[in-house]
């Protein structure tokens, strides 16, 4: 018999991403813990979402000193809950680690989509001053933009393997696969960068997907399309790309923290590579590494 704690996590009708993900097996041995802390760098959460409230427990807006970390747009609120949502009141929007924590670090000009280079910088580092233990970034920058400097994307590296440095991976959307460099993706197979996590899309029979397709970026993929989260004002909603694949992989890391604090960016990602299935993501996957190590 099902725990009633577990039955709003275990719909009748499993999601197809979770189906791919082999999240209901992964559950069977981790759910993740609230001392993993996952920074969403990104628009901001709606922190009293039905399905997130509590889990929230710091955060702030880089672009505004003393600024609230709500979200503005709805973007970030669907990274965070496809990370983390309980799926209490939403079962078919649960996320892959449903037990752990979140930070909102707000990198978005207020009201819209646009971050820059600097911004992003300033978010990994506002991440780990407030103890991350893994940072998701479905946000990025387009070689050629308004406004973006060679300066700005040096000081982004830095951050990123700031971050690496200290332990703390980094999982980014790949970007789309229009031709244009896009970053932090770019650094997908610099060995300066090993525990950068770029995740591609996928459809729903685990094919590329078009933003994807002929793109050198990612290393893996996960699901971007029929895809449901939390959004403002308590609802859900429908949404896709590669900015929601990155935090499926997201979740995955998560629960492998929840198991192996220890374990070190370039090997986490090692086990989140070797677990996957022709391809794509797999939780189940990713933890039968943990514990064939």
């Amino acid at each position: 018999m099902i725990p009633t704690s577990l039955q709003a996590w275990l719909p009748g009708r499993e999601p197809w991403p979770h189906r791919f993900l082999g999240v209901r097996r992964a559950w069977a041995i981790c759910r993740g813990a609230p001392w993993v802390r996952v920074a969403v760098v990104d628009t901001g959460i709606d922190a009293n979402h039905p399905d997130l409230k509590g889990k929230v427990l710091g955060g702030c807006d880089v672009l505004a000193a003393g600024g609230r970390y709500m979200d503005d747009l709805g973007h970030g609120t669907a990274v965070a809950g496809l990370i983390a949502s309980r799926g209490w009141r939403f079962g078919e929007a649960a996320g892959v680690a449903p037990l752990v924590s979140l930070l909102a670090i707000k990198v978005n000009h207020h009201g819209t989509g646009h971050v820059r280079a600097e911004h992003m910088a300033a978010g990994i580092r506002a991440a780990l001053r407030e103890g991350a233990s893994v940072i998701n970034m479905s946000v990025g920058v387009v070689e050629g933009e308004e406004f973006l400097t060679a300066a700005a994307v040096a000081d982004l590296g830095r951050a990123v393997r700031e971050a690496l440095a200290a332990g703390v991976p980094v999982v980014c959307a790949a970007g789309p696969a229009r031709g244009a460099t896009v970053w932090p993706g770019a650094w997908a197979h610099d060995p300066a960068f090993a525990g950068l996590i770029p995740v591609g899309a996928a459809d729903r029979w685990g094919r590329v997907a078009p933003v994807s397709q002929g793109s050198p970026r990612h290393l893996l993929l996960a699901p971007a399309e029929g895809v449901v989260s939390t959004s403002r004002e308590g609802r859900i909603s429908p949404f896709g790309g590669t900015s929601a694949a990155a935090p499926f992989v997201t979740g995955i890391v998560a629960l492998l923290l929840t198991l192996r604090p220890d374990a070190s960016p370039a090997r986490l990602r090692q086990w989140v590579l070797d677990g996957a299935r022709d391809g794509m993501a797999s939780a189940i996957g990713a933890l039968e590494q943990v514990g064939r190590s």
